[in-house]
């Protein structure tokens, strides 16, 4: 385990975040340590928590001691999860999809119901430099799209520990490391094989309702849906959900925007361009039918 944070987290000095989330009700707990000082007690705390709750890693270096996209300071990886469900052929072509990537992983993890995949960097990523961070996500993002992964690309990411047990389900499956090779990598080598869009997001603007061409009872609902599941892990696919609603109800690409970046605004959602992808992907997808 300590190994296998060696190489995502690297020897840059920050903070690490654990995160236990427990079965059942209740908020997720988080905990955090100094890296690398107290890299045996990480890896102590997280296998005395193996079996009790599911237990998660924050794949970024914390600048401080919170888990927000906006505390994240150091990477070391450019990462991406895949379930076998979102594939025809199960975990079978899930390999396969993996297989034909050009960049071969340097970590592979079976998370218990897919895979967790890692692609470790010869220089840690300096997070503090906002060019760097759009850069980081927009990788993950394209490295998502070209091997089926979730939209997991966000700097807040936790992702599950390996050498822990995935409790969802008994009997318990562990987590574990499939594998683990020496590959090491620069940004310009995913710029080589992939569309890379890191251009920065507009400024996030209030909702400004008065402007919108939105009838009463869309406006109205649309609020409500935001308000109520607005959360972390689940924005992306809110997003989708609210540009399909609107735009079969014949509302413009534009207000759908406006709208979508106010929510944002409202949330505290960082991650304002990935909000404004999945409206864009949303209308080509309607136009072409």
């Amino acid at each position: 385990m300590r190994k296998f944070f060696s190489a995502v987290w690297g020897e840059s000095e920050g903070v690490a975040e654990i995160r236990l989330i427990h079965q059942g009700p209740g908020r997720p707990a988080q905990h955090f340590f100094d890296w690398p000082r107290q890299a045996d007690e990480v890896a102590s705390f997280c296998s005395s928590k193996s079996g009790e709750s599911h237990v998660y890693f924050g794949v970024c270096l914390r600048g401080e001691k919170a888990g927000g996209e906006k505390a994240a300071r150091w990477s070391n990886a450019v990462w991406a999860d895949i379930d076998f469900k979102d594939y025809k052929g199960g975990e079978g072509e899930a390999r396969k999809k993996i297989k034909d990537f050009p960049l071969k992983v340097s970590l592979a993890v079976h998370s218990g119901n897919g895979f967790h995949l890692y692609w470790v960097m010869r220089e840690p990523w300096d997070l503090s430099v906002d060019e760097e961070r759009r850069k980081l996500k927009a990788i993950n993002r394209a490295v998502a799209k070209a091997v089926g992964g979730d939209h997991v690309h966000d700097l807040a990411r936790v992702l599950r520990v390996p050498g822990t047990l995935n409790v969802k389900v008994a009997p318990y499956v562990p987590c574990r490391v499939l594998v683990s090779r020496d590959d090491r990598y620069n940004p310009a080598d995913f710029e080589g094989h992939l569309k890379i869009d890191d251009s920065p997001p507009p400024p996030q603007q209030p909702i400004q309702t008065g402007m919108l061409t939105l009838p009463k009872e869309i406006r109205d609902k649309v609020v409500d849906v935001a308000r109520k599941i607005w959360v972390n892990g689940a924005r992306h696919n809110v997003a989708l959900y609210l540009s399909g609603y609107l735009a079969k109800k014949g509302v413009s690409q534009v207000d759908v925007e406006q709208l979508i970046h106010g929510i944002c605004y409202i949330a505290g959602d960082d991650d304002v361009s990935d909000r404004l992808h999945a409206v864009k992907e949303t209308f080509d997808a309607v136009r072409s039918g």
